[in-house]
């Protein structure tokens, strides 16, 4: 190696050295504990599931009709805020944290499955007392929502699936390379990349000052990376909706975003087409991106009542 070529070597380095603890120091990692303290709701309560301290919130009189509700894995259940809001006076409500989310704590065992998030929701069934209730799911949570349909039909009213994950998109090797790049750099860059890259997963309405807030704040909890890495690694080939979807019998309603750069509105297509043995509506809105429920909250609530109340089941339209 010549010269220069160490040179340039030693400056790259020393950057990303100087970066990194630079990053670090500005973006000091939130324990559990500060966590809980800023973001728990006043209905927020804990339950030990194998070991595993997790965090729910429970809305509604328990005698209306049951929600289950579940979000992706970077997100945690105060993303469904104002969707309970509006739908609080019909139904019993209940959102849950689950692996790798929110206030829910680290598993002791290490055990970030896919069986195990369905064990979770198994057992969390069973202790609340909820026999069969509509499961709502957005991104991550939508694999976990149409998972639990497939595998406990009778405890599955209907299902509601939001840009929901597990259709698979190929990626070229060059393209792999480079998210495997910024994946690096983004644990460690400042709060404004990492916001940066959550805008981009909206669309027409960017998301407020105050989610911004409470999605990087939790997503910088201490000992998270690890958490995220195992669940990776455990979740590795985990796009099966083509496979699981046609076990599925309970009706579903598909919402999906145009403007979805996260998981494209084109697989409201596919997951239609695989739901073979469940009746399905797919409900577009324009220029909407990863979280619709959030974007265009009146026209969502909207459409998950009608679907609720047997309404226009079995078409696709645009909003």
């Amino acid at each position: 190696m010549n010269g220069r070529k160490i040179l340039a070597a030693a400056v790259v380095i020393a950057a990303l050295t100087g970066g990194i603890g630079y990053a670090r120091w500005t973006q000091r990692p939130l324990t559990l504990a500060e966590l809980t303290a800023i973001y728990k709701l006043p209905n927020s309560q804990f339950t030990e599931i194998d070991g595993l301290k997790v965090h729910f919130a429970e809305n509604g009189a328990k005698d209306l009709p049951c929600l289950v509700l579940a979000q992706g894995a970077t997100m945690n259940l105060r993303l469904w805020d104002d969707l309970v809001s509006r739908l609080q006076p019909q139904f019993h409500i209940l959102r849950i944290d689950t692996l790798t989310q929110g206030l829910t704590a680290p598993d002791p065992q290490g055990d970030y499955s896919a069986g195990h998030d369905t064990r979770i929701l198994e057992t969390f069934m069973q202790r609340l007392g909820l026999t069969r209730c509509t499961f709502i799911g957005n991104g991550g949570g939508g694999r976990i929502a149409y998972r639990y349909a497939a595998a406990h039909p009778a405890q599955v009213d209907k299902l509601v699936l939001i840009a929901s994950e597990g259709a698979p998109h190929p990626v070229p090797a060059p393209k792999r390379q480079v998210a495997k790049f910024r994946r690096l750099v983004g644990l460690f860059s400042a709060k404004n990349a990492w916001t940066d890259r959550f805008y981009e997963s909206f669309g027409a309405i960017p998301p407020t000052r105050e989610l911004l807030q409470m999605t990087y704040d939790m997503n910088r909890r201490a000992g998270l990376e690890d958490e995220q890495r195992l669940a990776d690694a455990a979740h590795a080939g985990g796009d099966d909706a083509e496979a699981v979807l046609p076990k599925i019998t309970a009706p579903t309603l598909l919402l999906w975003g145009t403007g979805d750069t996260t998981t494209p509105s084109m697989d409201a297509e596919s997951f239609a087409a695989w739901l073979t043995s469940a009746p399905s509506t797919t409900r577009l809105y324009n220029f909407a991106g990863h979280y619709p429920f959030i974007e265009f909250p009146k026209d969502v609530t909207r459409d998950i009542l009608e679907f609720l109340s047997g309404a226009h089941q079995g078409d696709e339209q645009k909003q």
